[in-house]
């Protein structure tokens, strides 16, 4: 099964969900930032549409089923679990542009993406719950 980048190159899902971890973790813990250049926030994109790519393969491909638990899915597949918290944690560090009139756009805009992160939040951890992980 393969995951198409933004960049219409095609590389295996393994690959595509350990780009996506990299970064993800690399946000999380400090040891990139998100600040500053907006060639950042380019690679923040790209692989959130990478993280994106990869759920819907995910979807597609049928790796999980609704009813399963935990020990019914394979140890190879568990990473593949992790991707809608991934996709959360990239959103979480896409800045919104600056607005130098003041407008209320700016927090509009930061407000839906929060929003957003939320609700994959919630649902990420409604999974774990239904899974026996929690």
């Amino acid at each position: 099964l393969k995951a198409r980048r933004m960049e219409h190159k095609e590389i295996s899902l393994d690959a595509a969900v350990r780009e996506v971890q990299r970064l993800a973790d690399s946000l999380e813990s400090g040891a990139v930032s998100d600040e500053g250049t907006a060639e950042r926030q380019a690679q923040i994109q790209r692989t959130l549409g990478l993280c994106s790519a990869c759920e819907d393969a995910v979807a597609r491909g049928g790796f999980f089923s609704a009813n399963e638990e935990l020990d019914d899915i394979p140890t190879h597949s568990l990473l593949l679990l992790l991707l809608p918290y991934y996709s959360a944690i990239l959103s979480l560090h896409i800045r919104t542009r600056p607005n130098p009139t003041g407008d209320v756009q700016q927090i509009v805009e930061r407000t839906a993406v929060l929003g957003d992160v939320r609700r994959t939040l919630r649902d990420f951890v409604q999974r774990m719950h239904d899974l026996g992980v929690l």
